[in-house]
């Protein structure tokens, strides 16, 4: 209960950089759950929590604002769909490797994203980066997913 209080309050008062690192993370999480619930058979997890993770990856999608974001935007909308056709076919397909892929890309994006956020850190709560609208325009995820060390 105190989580999810904890992880409301952080959402509502984050900075649009940290919304998306949030949702970042959100999404790896989903993923790497999909994954142990993959390997252990078990069907209604694994397309729980795929479900979780392309429902961040539409989000992450919607929130670009591309009269600001050029080309960057462009290629992460592309990124972005990729790995939801990606989780579409680990779900339909019961394959692992579509899992793990779409965990490479995000942690790797994660990573990226951190780095700006460093950069960034002095820049008003309010700006626009990387073509991501400002925040409270990111919309509803539920970005509360069962912590998974590694997909090792």
């Amino acid at each position: 209960m105190h989580q999810i209080a904890y992880l409301e309050s952080e959402v509502l008062s984050a900075s649009p950089i940290r919304l998306i690192e949030l949702l970042y993370r959100g999404a790896i999480d989903a993923t790497a759950a999909a994954k142990v619930a993959a390997e252990q058979g078990n069907a209604l997890e694994r397309s729980r929590h795929l479900s979780r993770a392309h429902a961040i990856l539409v989000e992450l999608s919607r929130s670009l604002d591309h009269t600001v974001g050029g080309q960057l935007s462009r290629d992460l909308v592309e990124l972005y769909d990729y790995m939801q056709r990606q989780l579409t076919h680990a779900n339909l397909s019961q394959e692992i490797q579509p899992i793990s892929d779409v965990y490479s890309v995000l942690t790797n994006l994660l990573e990226a994203w951190q780095q700006v956020s460093s950069v960034a850190s002095g820049a008003p709560s309010r700006q626009n980066i990387g073509g991501y609208y400002g925040a409270g325009q990111i919309g509803s995820v539920d970005l509360e997913v069962p912590r998974v060390n590694s997909l090792g």
